[in-house]
């Protein structure tokens, strides 16, 4: 499980999103604020639970890659080298 950002940033009023996925809702509402202010054409935000991997973290402001448990030079959920 993991949580999906999606923005509407046209008129079709279609939300979507790309392959960033994070472990908690937090982090993904403030990745899709974040994109929304840099975005000029964004009209709606969103995140949503999806079956998918965690891809990402949102650290201190800014995306790093997630690095699960198991991985080499793991701290805390993220690459020590991030």
């Amino acid at each position: 499980m993991s949580w999906k950002p999606e923005v509407i940033a046209d008129c079709s009023g279609a939300f979507v999103g790309n392959a960033v996925r994070f472990d908690t809702e937090d982090e993904a509402q403030a990745y899709v604020v974040d994109l929304a202010r840099r975005w000029v054409s964004v009209v709606a935000i969103r995140v949503r639970e999806v079956d998918d991997a965690v891809t990402h973290r949102w650290v201190d402001g800014r995306l790093t890659d997630y690095e699960p448990p198991d991985s080499p030079g793991w701290e805390g959920g993220f690459a020590a080298n991030h």
